[in-house]
């Protein structure tokens, strides 16, 4: 069994893509799970226990997200196109949050915006998480366990880099720029996670018309 160097096995098509996918998504993640409460106390108004009723919806919205979207690309014969749906719900949600006017817009809304954005971008990290095992199976990882544990430490690792950094930039952003320019970063890092992932998404594609032709 053969090891493989860091560079190689950052090489291997779909690997340096779906790290900079999961960076971001890490990077927006822990941002949301550690400051979204505190955004809607500080900056939407909301009470303690109200926003901590908003913020279960997240938790709820994410177990269903990580069943409805873990399982639709066993169904569907492609992965990519599912994961690019659940960023562009994501990005659309951090949006809809950082727009959101204060407690009085009501919190019906924002709890099913809330239960949206938990659902879509949980989900999204599971489906990263199968097109990872799907990496395995090129010929330069296939049966050889050294090598896989290089790319997934890879991209896992660049991954880990996104929520320390997230965590970093929040607090000095939301110090100098409020909260509003605090979330239009998360928004604008939660749809970046989804452009590396078009690159993959066309090679996965025309490698299914592919098999459909042959």
């Amino acid at each position: 069994m053969k090891s493989i160097s860091f560079w190689a096995a950052l090489m291997i098509p779909g690997v340096l893509l779906f790290s900079l996918s999961f960076f971001f998504i890490k990077f927006s993640m822990y941002g949301f799970y550690y400051w979204l409460p505190s955004y809607l106390q500080e900056c939407l108004h909301y009470t303690k226990e109200a926003s901590a009723n908003i913020f279960s919806l997240f938790g709820f919205g994410a177990i269903f997200g990580n069943v409805l979207m873990g399982l639709s690309p066993d169904i569907l014969p492609l992965r990519s196109p599912v994961f690019i749906l659940g960023i562009a719900l994501s990005a659309l949600s951090v949006f809809a949050l950082t727009l959101w006017g204060d407690a009085s817009s009501g919190a019906g809304l924002i709890s099913f915006v809330m239960f949206i954005l938990g659902a879509a971008l949980n989900g999204s990290s599971i489906i990263i998480a199968a097109i990872e095992c799907d990496l395995g199976k090129q010929e330069a990882l296939k049966s050889n366990h050294k090598a896989l544990a290089t790319v997934s430490g890879i991209i896992d690792g660049i991954a880990g880099f996104g929520s320390i950094l997230g965590q970093i930039l929040i607090g000095e952003v939301k110090q100098a720029a409020g909260w509003r320019a605090t979330f239009l970063m998360l928004t604008l890092a939660t749809a970046l996670s989804g452009v590396p992932a078009g690159v993959f998404a066309y090679r996965e594609y025309k490698a299914w018309q592919g098999e459909r032709q042959s």
